[in-house]
């Protein structure tokens, strides 16, 4: 079993970084380790921390601020370590233990397939402080001065893959970290978008709790991972746009899931967030918003004004299912086209929206468009 635990920031700013999630997305300091700060809202943790070395300032040169560390929590760390290094992972960071008055953290760190990205694998059974030993509890821990946006959890990542890397990528999360891969659509467990730069292949995998078959993850903490790359031959594109200004592969996007999406999004806008709106045309079309727009107990009205997009997911076994989700997509937090954030709420739905995830793509080619990229 393992969980999402926290997720690590490179930071050309750390203090403007602080600013921007405290004050648009409604996170709140709760700890800091000298220069290094962590936001925290329910079960979302970010650490944010400036560069301390050549390699760090080197990666901020190429790539800007950007998510560099995926922060994984298991039950047996030397059990994770064994698997990893048998598949061939590369280390880090040996297998250590940091100890504070909050007790102990075993843990270790590990490569990823992608240059910039590491995976640290930690075991706080033994630990009840704040994120990691050395950090202290923030004198603003405990208190917001913006409203509470109805943020819960890390839905799933997405990363952004160079072209045909992406079945290895995968196979390498299912080798050194047990992941599996998860259906994107009713038939298949790959997804093809077309948009106006070529098109896209989007994988998805997620980690199982339990290895029967069928048995699916359902936690909070529990990890979905979204693979997208272009096509052989694809134009310009978003995915292309952020290898172009990440110098490589890496994480395109976090997904914070909400129970209310449209009093979230709506918050989160008066805050100063700017979100992506998919183009008017999107809320007319017959599929997918006129067909189960009575689902959701909105207006149509009320998801446009919030750039809202809606997808109902199928059910074999019951074909009145209302099972739906909807989604939000930022426009990039920091000074490059780079990385985004999704807001998601889910509604019985456990995949992505086949309807939704080619509504993403479509948008986000809009907003190049307009944005002059």
């Amino acid at each position: 079993m393992a969980e999402l635990y926290g997720l690590e920031f490179l930071c050309a700013d750390v203090r403007k970084a602080e600013k921007l999630f405290v004050e648009r997305l409604s996170l709140v300091t709760v700890a800091t380790c000298g220069q290094n700060v962590v936001l925290q809202r329910n079960e979302v943790l970010l650490v944010l921390r400036p560069a301390t070395c050549e390699k760090d300032r080197d990666i901020l040169h190429k790539s800007g601020t950007i998510c560099n560390n995926v922060v994984f929590k298991v039950p047996q760390l030397h059990a994770a370590y064994d698997r990893a290094t048998r598949a061939g992972a590369k280390v880090v960071h040996q297998p250590r233990s940091l100890t504070d008055v909050g007790g102990t953290v075993g843990t270790f760190t590990i490569s990823s397939p992608f240059t910039n990205v590491t995976h640290t694998v930690v075991n706080t059974d033994k630990y009840n402080g704040i994120y990691l030993p050395g950090y202290e509890l923030s004198i603003t821990s405990g208190a917001s001065d913006t409203t509470c946006s109805g943020i819960s959890h890390v839905d799933h990542i997405a990363y952004a893959c160079n072209t045909g890397s992406s079945e290895s990528v995968l196979k390498w999360y299912e080798d050194c970290l047990g992941f599996t891969r998860f259906r994107l659509g009713a038939e298949s467990d790959q997804l093809t978008v077309d948009c106006s730069g070529g098109g896209l292949k989007l994988l998805a995998m997620e980690y199982w709790r339990c290895a029967e078959k069928g048995v699916r993850s359902g936690g909070v903490n529990d990890i979905k991972l979204v693979l997208v790359e272009s096509l052989p031959n694809s134009g310009r594109n978003q995915v292309s746009t952020f290898l172009s200004n990440n110098n490589g592969p890496g994480v395109q996007h976090i997904a914070f899931h909400t129970s209310d999406i449209i009093s979230t999004t709506a918050t989160l806008r008066e805050q100063g967030l700017s979100i992506i709106y998919p183009p008017v045309e999107y809320y007319s079309l017959p599929l997918p918003i006129a067909s189960i727009v009575d689902l959701v107990g909105h207006n149509t009205r009320s998801l446009q004004e919030n750039g809202i997009l809606l997808d109902a997911e199928a059910d074999e076994s019951s074909p009145n299912s209302k099972r739906h989700l909807m989604q939000v997509f930022t426009e990039p937090l920091f000074d490059r086209d780079t990385f985004f954030i999704e807001l998601i709420q889910r509604c019985g739905a456990t995949g992505f929206g086949a309807a939704n995830i080619t509504a993403l793509y479509h948008a986000l080619e809009l907003h190049l468009k307009t944005s002059g990229q």
